[in-house]
């Protein structure tokens, strides 16, 4: 029995763009191959192709709209108007050294979940990933714990947050699973002096950037 054929060789397209054309071969294999939409279903033909699923990894103009399709901006550029215009914000506004961006109200997923600022910051968080600060801040805590002669400690997540269980792991965690979920137990060792001083340095330097931030909204406000 013969197969049918169902995908567009570049062998086949060129014999048929010499045969009958380039727009009579193209134009019936889309209507012969293609999946007709549905109510659960929408299918979009687009002469280029994403090499992830991730907007952060790939982001060039020529994808641009497939992203369009899938995902909103809290804000983006009116090139008519020359401003930028709120898509999932309904406002923003600069308050010190961070941005406040209000959501409009009444916007829901897929799936008919609302939007709340917690997606948002998911969303955001997800470009400061695979940069080492949540090992750094895993370390920090194990360090403190082991400069107070904490011998023990616990952290838990989702069988499915492997980040958090790659993290653990790299600071000797040991992981159990139970019920869906991770308990991992890390044992720090002995304090010693390059471990005090080490931290006592860090909290003196975040004391003395902390001190230049007050001095800096204190001189902004007057």
């Amino acid at each position: 029995m013969l197969k049918k054929e169902t995908q567009l060789t570049r062998r086949n397209f060129l014999k048929q763009s010499a045969a009958l054309g380039i727009g009579a071969a193209v134009g019936p294999y889309l209507r012969g191959n293609a999946f007709g939409a549905s109510r659960d279903r929408i299918t979009i033909y687009q002469n280029t192709g994403a090499d992830s699923s991730n907007p952060y990894n790939q982001s060039s103009g020529s994808i641009y709209g497939n992203w369009q399709h899938v995902i909103e901006p809290l804000v983006e550029l009116d090139y008519a108007k020359k401003a930028w215009v709120g898509v999932l914000a309904e406002s923003w506004e600069f308050q010190g050294k961070r941005w406040v961006f209000k959501l409009k109200k009444g916007i829901k997923f897929h799936n008919g979940a609302p939007l709340t600022s917690k997606d948002v910051a998911f969303s955001v968080e997800k470009i400061y990933q695979d940069h080492g600060i949540g090992t750094e801040l895993m370390g920090r805590v194990v360090r403190a714990a082991r400069n107070r002669g904490i011998r023990r400690l616990y952290m838990s997540c989702l069988a499915e947050n492997g980040r958090m269980q790659a993290i653990a792991r790299k600071h000797d965690a040991d992981l159990k699973f139970e019920l869906g979920e991770v308990i991992g137990e890390i044992v720090p060792e002995t304090a010693d002096y390059i471990s005090v001083m080490s931290e006592a340095a860090e909290d003196r330097v975040a004391f003395i950037i902390a001190v230049l931030e007050l001095h800096h909204r204190l001189v902004r406000a007057a």
